[in-house]
């Protein structure tokens, strides 16, 4: 099998899983989120993305996260995941496209954030006096 392939197949193991495999203590603290705390290492893991506090470090996907963890290439990631997971990763569906994740966020947002008008004038002089855009195309 093609390294593409390969690849293709073990990016969407589940990165808790990936880390619960290299023996790290894996901590829920969301729905989506985890953390891996030990002396040398405090990853956050939420989702398909992760960020390791102490190098300050991050990326996204199950590749990525080897080749960090494990000091490794890119071949030698996808080689380990495959051995690691070899029956179990064709369970793991695609992550959801960019579109549908940008649609979920903006959901998130409009619950979060409420549109306030009385806050406008604000964003329309910073817009007008600090970056010059005329009042035309901001109105």
């Amino acid at each position: 099998m093609s390294l593409k392939k390969t690849a293709d197949q073990v990016r969407n193991i589940p990165l808790d899983e990936v880390c619960r495999s290299m023996g790290l203590p894996v901590k829920k603290e969301g729905a989506k989120s985890w953390r891996v705390k030990t002396e040398k290492l405090n990853l956050v893991i939420i989702g398909e993305r992760f960020y390791e506090n102490n190098s300050m470090k991050g990326s996204g996907g199950a590749i990525d996260l080897v080749m960090h963890l494990e000091n490794c290439d890119f071949k030698d990631a996808v080689l380990w995941l495959s051995e690691n997971f070899k029956n179990s990763y064709h369970e793991y569906p695609p992550i959801d496209s960019p579109k549908r994740n940008l649609e979920e966020f903006h959901s998130i947002v409009k619950k979060l954030s409420p549109r306030d008008d009385t806050k406008w004038y604000i964003a329309r002089n910073y817009l007008n006096h600090t970056r010059k855009i005329p009042l035309e195309l901001i109105d």
